[in-house]
């Protein structure tokens, strides 16, 4: 048995255990790693590679960028499995974009060129990291222009419903051309936050404009021989899940239509709301597909342990409640949490100052990599008890060792005693302490 820790110096620490239980830990509060208590099959961790984090990386020297990539895709890295990509322009854009000359209702200047100077390239490199293909999840900020109620992409507004077979062939017609550049899109959300308008890209649906376009997006993937491409709904917070996707699921045609659910983890930390949402629908794919901590609010170079803490508790409530994936927002960002054109900055687990040179990897990073160094693609989540004060998800690996993950964000150490399959063994968590306890096999 093995423990890595990380504390709040941002350092780790790995230790042998005793599986040995005394007599006096017999009264401890016990945590039970099962692995016959199987949950979900998890498809792994990824990141998103908006526009601002594949220029930040281009800015960087090739051994600077094959690193950073290496840190997050390679087998001796953070082993990611996934990314998320913008359909058109996002906040973290260098600009507003889409892919026509302005206002062609034909479609025929269509092309996603500008995606070939930063994102494709990156997207190459972080596959040969990986050393295969990347499980992709694409997402809307908002329909061109011409196509929305409002005349603009950003401040919200919806699509017309008369241009939605126009949106849904425009949408096929990136997934093939990405096709085209070896990228294969695994997931489309219709829109990403359809229920926040931004002073950035955004757009908003009801539960019937969602699911009606969902019908429409449907018809035309499987005409364009993209009948692989799974479609997820919401794609934004917890706090209104299940009736969200009750609402929409319940318009005649939506559920078959749909395979799934994406959100994110902004407002309230509303876990028991995925699992509901879980356990009314067992057949459809639940996947996180965005969090970050907004703003910048410590100095270049001095991460905040709370950002991994943050981190760790999300992780955590999502995998335990039925998350099967789990992507991370900007992959890197510069030492201002940017470029952002909408002034939307915010923190990415890895940070660059071109100008000094200087590559940062923030607390956050050894957070999410207690998680994605141990727990492999294709893991079953398990469900396992918690102790007051401590914050654990488990998990058996596909070459059958087991993982347990453990959050102390308290102040006060807390002692507990643990069963990994055969193995037993007590430990005593440190005070604001992330803690992961793994099968060597």
């Amino acid at each position: 048995m093995r423990i890595q820790a990380i504390r709040s110096s941002g350092k780790e620490k790995m230790v042998d255990v005793s599986s040995e239980i005394r007599d006096s830990d017999l009264k401890l509060p016990e945590v039970l790693i099962d692995p016959a208590r199987k949950q979900q099959r998890f498809l792994g961790f990824g990141g998103a590679f908006t526009e601002s984090s594949c220029y930040v990386l281009s800015l960087m020297s090739p051994e600077e960028r094959r690193g950073v990539l290496a840190d997050y895709f390679s087998p001796e890295g953070l082993r990611y499995a996934l990314g998320r990509l913008a359909i058109n322009s996002c906040d973290f854009s260098l600009g507003s974009y889409d892919y026509l000359t302005p206002k062609d209702e034909t479609l025929k200047t269509f092309s996603v060129a500008r995606e070939d100077r930063y994102v494709v390239p990156a997207i190459r490199e972080a596959t040969l990291a990986h050393g295969s293909p990347l499980l992709w999840v694409a997402s809307p900020w908002s329909p061109c222009a011409f196509m929305k109620d409002n005349g603009s992409m950003l401040q919200g507004g919806h699509l017309l419903s008369a241009d939605y077979p126009l949106w849904a062939r425009y949408e096929c017609l990136y997934l093939l051309a990405m096709r085209k550049r070896g990228i294969n899109v695994a997931f489309v959300t219709l829109q990403n936050e359809p229920q926040a308008a931004q002073v950035w890209e955004s757009c908003l649906y009801s539960p019937e404009e969602e699911g009606g376009y969902a019908l429409v997006l449907r018809e035309a993937l499987d005409k364009n021989g993209l009948q692989d491409v799974k479609i997820l709904i919401w794609d934004h917070n917890l706090d209104i899940l299940p009736e969200r996707v009750a609402a929409t699921f319940g318009i005649k045609g939506v559920k078959a239509a749909v395979a799934g659910v994406a959100f994110h983890w902004y407002g309230p930390e509303a876990f028991a709301n995925l699992a509901k949402c879980r356990a009314a629908y067992p057949d459809k794919e639940f996947l996180f597909t965005e969090g970050c901590v907004e703003g910048l609010n410590h100095p270049f170079g001095e991460g905040a342990f709370a950002s991994a803490e943050r981190y760790a508790r999300n992780i955590i409530g999502d995998l335990a409640h039925g998350a099967e994936g789990w992507i991370d927002w900007n992959l890197v960002l510069d030492e201002k949490g940017g470029p952002n054109h909408a002034g939307n900055d915010c923190e990415a687990l890895i940070q660059y100052d071109s100008e000094k040179k200087r590559l940062v990897h923030n607390p956050s990073f050894y957070g999410m990599a207690q998680f994605a160094r141990f727990i492999a693609p294709g893991a079953d989540i398990l469900s396992s008890a918690e102790v007051p004060g401590l914050k654990v998800v488990s998990a058996q690996n596909p070459d059958g060792s087991l993982v347990a993950v453990c959050l102390n964000e308290g102040s006060v150490n807390l002692k507990a005693s643990y069963r990994l399959g055969p193995t037993a063994f007590s430990y005593e968590t440190p005070a604001h302490t992330l803690t992961t306890f793994s099968e060597a096999k």
